[in-house]
């Protein structure tokens, strides 16, 4: 689904008419931000509610989407890089949820979910001035998701099933959408941007231009 809408906004970002106030073909940018709301967080929290029977697992710490990204101005408006980030959820387990159990839950270990992503992204630049621009971006890559389940040791369920802890892989396809960005600073600069995606529905960072 994420990635027939990525592809579409790619190519509408390439012929998408700008106005440019800043020359930046040749320049080179890392960029470093925080985000949160992303597309794996809100897949934890799916996957926790599908779980209420037993086990139930609900996540209560979360670092959000980390993403380290490196890119290249092909033209003063059109950039090509990549991105790399790490988004992490962690929660109690517990013998599920008494709506369909019937019985008091207890907790029984703690889970732990590792989302690692790596993608190429092209960011364009819709409008420009001196210390800052307005922009966007899109990109598709792969998501390696792991999940740790980890039992406190002799838990048992309430039909008497022991526990084991282990672990699941369930790495997928991923993509990200920011349909408004800012950046305010020349060398060093702010970044605030709103998407859909693996980054998040809201993140903030910091860029150096080198």
């Amino acid at each position: 689904m994420l990635k027939r809408i990525v592809l579409p906004v790619i190519f509408l970002l390439l012929f998408i008419p700008f106005r440019s106030l800043a020359v930046r073909q040749g320049n080179s940018e890392i960029f470093v931000s925080a985000g949160y709301f992303s597309y794996d967080e809100f897949k934890g929290l799916f996957d926790a509610w599908n779980s209420y029977a037993d086990p139930f697992a609900w996540p209560d710490k979360q670092t959000g989407a980390i993403f380290v990204y490196y890119q290249y101005f092909v033209t003063d408006n059109i950039g090509i890089g990549f991105a790399a980030g790490y988004d992490n959820q962690q929660g109690t387990l517990s013998t599920g949820d008494e709506r369909s159990t019937g019985h008091t839950p207890q907790n029984i270990g703690r889970y732990d979910r590792r989302a690692t992503t790596f993608a190429p992204e092209i960011f364009y630049k819709y409008y420009g001035w001196k210390g800052g621009m307005v922009y966007g971006t899109a990109g598709i890559g792969y998501t390696s998701l792991k999940t740790y389940y980890n039992y406190d040791p002799g838990t048992v369920s309430y039909y008497g099933n022991a526990y084991k802890s282990y672990s699941e892989d369930k790495s997928h396809w991923n993509a990200h959408i920011t349909y408004f960005g800012i950046r305010l600073g020349t060398t060093i600069a702010w970044n605030l941007e709103f998407g859909f995606g693996y980054k998040g529905m809201i993140s903030t960072g910091l860029s150096l231009k080198i």
